[in-house]
């Protein structure tokens, strides 16, 4: 009786789902039988393709960039260039963090992988081929590759092009109540302290990221298929790097191969096909190889720790300070964070 009336109770949280209980997965069949749809199986009459033109180097000043050989391939329409977009006013874009970015860099590179050409063309094939013969003429510059450098005196500034920009600080956060972090420590039987190294990782989604850009130069309206987590926020940024109202943006996002986080900013590539179509009057699609998306989009961690706890003769931690700068590439955010927790509080 008791073993039926467990059964019965199970059967019921079943039956009615929540914590611990299994889903039943719907999408998987059309995955199994190969029906999924994504950003690259969108074809649309008319449409070109695009290739990026990257920097090999991390630090460069551009001298000057020569298309001619690329312009001669049979098939290619355009080589555009970030003299080209700054003559649309679409040169530099915001960013989700509220800080700005090169579309496609004008005056120098500022990290390895930045985007520097974009080859429009009428197949991918002949794109990638026209991309290899675009020359650009670089001046090295000295590199950064470590907070540590960024921040030492006389050091190279990466973002000179801001007003008022003097140093490598772009951004700095603090939290938590300083003055009591400080007496918790001052009264501390014991303050334990490690300094450590979290390295880079990348999201790596199966999926790379791409758009197609499909803009009707007689209505205006502009419909974007897009590897896009935050297709809201995409659109609220089109609207404001393009000068289109958001209402004639449509941001579609098919099904997704994997994001992580990867595919929430706005990145370089997709202005560029936006742009293109609206001046060469076709849709544009931008896929990136693996190579474009391990090397120029979103990555994580790379954070130099310094932390202490503050411990009592109790053994509680009575409070925790933490150093932590973090290399985040050209838009570097230097972060430093102290937070305390009152002697009487436990964690």
């Amino acid at each position: 009786m008791a073993v039926e009336t467990a059964e019965a109770t199970e059967a019921a949280r079943q039956a009615m789902g929540g914590i611990g209980v299994s889903l039943a997965r719907k999408e998987d069949a059309r995955f199994i039988h190969g029906q999924g749809h994504y950003v690259d199986d969108v074809v649309l009459p008319g449409m070109l393709h695009m290739v990026i033109v990257r920097s090999p180097h991390a630090h460069a000043r551009i001298k000057g960039i020569d298309s001619s050989a690329a312009m001669a391939i049979p098939g290619v329409i355009a080589v555009v260039t970030g003299e080209l977009l700054a003559q649309h006013n679409l040169a530099w874009m915001p960013t989700l963090s509220g800080d700005t970015q090169a579309v496609l860099a004008t005056d120098k590179v500022r990290f390895q992988g930045q985007e520097v050409a974009c080859v429009i063309a009428e197949t991918k094939y002949i794109a990638e081929d026209a991309a290899a013969l675009v020359s650009v003429d670089y001046e090295p510059l000295q590199a950064i590759t470590t907070p540590q450098q960024a921040i030492e005196p006389g050091a190279i500034v990466i973002r000179d092009e801001k007003e008022g920009q003097t140093d490598n600080k772009i951004y700095h956060w603090e939290a938590g109540d300083k003055d009591a972090t400080d007496a918790a420590f001052a009264r501390a039987a014991k303050v334990v302290s490690l300094e450590t190294f979290y390295p880079r990782c990348h999201p790596a989604p199966l999926e790379t990221c791409g758009c197609v850009a499909d803009l009707d130069p007689v209505t205006g309206n502009a419909t974007i298929y897009m590897t896009s987590q935050a297709p809201h926020a995409h659109r609220t940024l089109f609207a404001i790097v393009a000068g289109l109202p958001e209402e004639k943006i449509r941001i579609i996002s098919p099904d997704l191969g994997g994001g992580f986080g990867n595919k929430v900013p706005i990145y370089p590539g997709y202005v560029v096909a936006t742009a293109a179509s609206l001046l060469i009057g076709r849709p544009v699609k931008w896929i990136e190889d693996r190579t474009d998306n391990l090397i120029s989009t979103g990555f994580a961690r790379d954070y130099y720790m310094d932390g202490s706890v503050a411990i009592d003769d109790s053994g509680k931690f009575i409070g925790l300070r933490v150093n932590l700068p973090a290399t985040t590439g050209h838009s570097s955010r230097m972060r430093n964070r102290a937070s305390s927790r009152p002697a009487s509080s436990t964690s």
